[in-house]
């Protein structure tokens, strides 16, 4: 039976817009009692449980390539199943109390925060049971969708060098990409066709007491011939909400800006300055999104309530409504919020007044690393590389070794020579003298024409005392096992009595276990692009991170457990400022002279300086 709606969208978003008014202060305290149990209890919980679920792979996380073999296996398929079910069932805590609070209105009841908490605490199994269905039901989905990809990468991919595929791009490269990319969008949408059918699942289980099987499929019946205008108003209530966010960034940078203005040049009145600002500034975008999660959680209840079916709670007896409790004068409660709210200002901005005091006096100090030896200015992992690192005042070079058919170790990236040589071979079947007749240099300019693969001797010999190398050990899959090219590379350094100028790193977390087993005392590290877990657990010295992943809770995990950081790859210099503030270790960059010029200048900022540059970073972050 398709169903018409029954009110037009303008009127029903009044009508959420009413319901928030009513019930303002019932939904945000209830908003910040879930925000509260989610940091003390929820996050915790699930953190542990999936600790729990990758320990079984005898490791804290599982990174990079391996994660393929990962999702397709037993721990790994439960794994993906418990992270879906736990982000339903925080959504569905997150909304159960909005909805709960909004039906008790209509009826003229009150219920208050603590109240609907605990008659969501009762609802536990039943919305614990609907987030089950919900996800063993998209697993039916997203799994067909794993295999297509997964068969269009063997077929389409697997015999060539992934990075000369996205560099280059030829035409299997996009071939591969329209499967993929068209298996992906049509399961999305099924996905989203699904999530709407089942909307207003969650009010019937909390409201009416349905089973989580009989809410499905009234949800479905009753949702279909709304779809697109439920979609609609999903979208138009969380771009409503950015809007917001946006507006509020604006106006908060400008007064911001006057207000430091106004503030004389020195540190004892920057200080409290910026820490009021910084407490407003918290304060005010945890409104923002307290908000847009209460909008959205009474929008899928107006939908509810809208097609008639949410009907007056037939429950067991639960926390008794609060209509007798005896309620404080309105111009009292304003008072009570208004001092709530400068309480909570004066609290968050003394914390960040000593955050901002243990930064005082403290020169940030970061080094710098050439990305493939400075593939700027020069063709990447050559000699003339390191000597291009060297000229831009770096600190270290990235280089990247593997080894020929003969067992030499050779400075080079890609498994075969077709990206920097015109070859399709891959460098593990040549011997060196193969590998020595090709000219990797031409391709980047012609005053580098006669540039050859180096060995890791002449990396080694080339940097000198002027360069640390950063060796990242590149296993290939005719080369997978690690025991040859970590005994290799450890003869070299050892040979060339380079151990404290050198140091690896590699993609695969086995290698650095057998770089561990042969030589204890190598400093090591891990390269991450993508995983799973906490990587910060590992037996490594430090963790190698594509920029997006360095975030201050990262790197304050790291720390904590004496894991430095190194961010790869950057080029632009504010980025540059952003992660030096986070405490980043390292830097890798395919433009260190630019890089070296940005440390210059901010190591010579006085303390002031340097606040307010953070500061003015930290705006533009947000």
């Amino acid at each position: 039976m398709r169903m018409t709606p029954k009110i037009s969208s303008r009127k029903l978003l009044y009508q959420v817009l009413g319901d928030f008014g009513r019930s303002f202060a019932p939904l945000v305290g209830y908003e910040i009692l879930y925000r509260l149990a989610a940091f003390v209890l929820i996050a915790p919980a699930s953190a542990w449980l999936l600790r729990s679920l990758i320990g079984m792979t005898g490791r804290y996380a599982v990174g990079n390539v391996e994660l393929i073999a990962f999702a397709f296996s037993p721990v790994g398929l439960a794994f993906v199943l418990t992270v879906g079910i736990l982000t339903v069932f925080n959504l569905f805590f997150q909304h159960a109390g909005v909805i709960l609070i909004a039906d008790a209105k209509l009826r003229g009841r009150h219920l208050s925060p603590f109240g609907t908490f605990m008659r969501v605490i009762l609802n536990f199994p039943r919305m614990l049971h609907l987030g089950v269905l919900q996800i063993i039901r998209y697993a039916t989905v997203v799994l067909p969708i794993l295999l297509v990809v997964g068969l269009a990468y063997w077929f389409l991919w697997s015999g060539a060098d992934l990075y000369f595929l996205t560099q280059v791009r030829p035409p299997q490269f996009w071939l591969g990409v329209i499967v993929a990319g068209l298996t992906i969008a049509v399961g999305s949408v099924i996905i989203v066709r699904m999530i709407l059918q089942w909307l207003v699942s969650l009010p019937l289980v909390l409201v009416e007491g349905r089973s989580a099987e009989d809410a499905l499929r009234t949800s479905k019946q009753q949702t279909s011939g709304q779809m697109v205008r439920n979609l609609n108003l999903l979208i138009v209530s969380t771009l409503a909400i950015a809007l917001l966010g946006v507006v509020v960034a604006a106006l908060f940078e400008g007064i911001s800006s006057r207000v430091l203005n106004l503030v004389p040049g020195r540190l004892d009145f920057t200080i409290p300055a910026l820490a009021g600002l910084l407490g407003t500034h918290f304060l005010l975008f945890e409104a923002v999104e307290i908000t847009g999660s209460i909008l959205v959680g009474l929008v899928i209840f107006r939908i509810a309530h809208e097609s008639g079916l949410v009907q007056p709670y037939r429950g067991p007896p639960g926390i008794s409504d609060d209509k007798t409790l005896l309620k404080p004068s309105k111009r009292r409660q304003l008072v009570r919020k208004i001092l709530l709210g400068v309480l909570l200002l004066a609290v968050i901005s003394a914390l960040a007044s000593l955050g901002l005091l243990a930064t005082v006096g403290v020169t940030p100090t970061v080094t710098i690393t050439a990305h493939r030896g400075g593939a700027h200015d020069a063709p990447e992992n050559t000699l003339a590389a390191i000597r291009s690192a060297i000229a831009s005042g770096a600190d270290a070079a990235e280089i990247d070794v593997q080894l020929t058919a003969d067992g030499k170790v050779v400075v080079f990236h890609d498994e075969d020579l077709m990206r920097l040589a015109g070859d399709p071979r891959r460098l593990s079947d040549l011997t060196f003298d193969e590998a020595r007749t090709f000219d990797v240099g031409s391709w980047f300019g012609p005053e580098f024409q006669g540039e050859r693969i180096p060995t890791l001797d002449e990396v080694i010999d080339e940097a000198g005392n002027r360069l640390k190398l950063n060796i990242e050990l590149k296993l290939t899959r005719t080369q997978s096992d690690p025991e040859p090219l970590v005994r290799a590379v450890l003869d070299t350094i050892n040979v060339k009595q380079a151990q404290q100028r050198c140091y690896i790193s590699t993609l695969s977390y086995p290698a650095l276990v057998e770089v561990r087993r042969q030589n204890p005392d190598m400093r090591v590290g891990f390269i991450v692009f993508e995983a799973v877990g906490d990587p910060t657990r590992l037996d490594l010295d430090f963790l190698s991170v594509r920029d997006v992943l360095a975030t201050d809770d990262f790197i304050a995990r790291a720390r904590r457990r004496n894991r430095t950081v190194h961010v790869w790859s950057v080029s632009d210099p504010n980025q540059f400022v952003t992660f030096v503030n986070r405490g980043v270790e390292d830097i890798i960059t395919s433009k260190p002279a630019l890089m070296v010029d940005r440390r210059s200048e901010l190591e010579e900022l006085n303390d002031l300086e340097r606040l307010l540059l953070w500061y003015q970073r930290f705006l533009s972050d947000r």
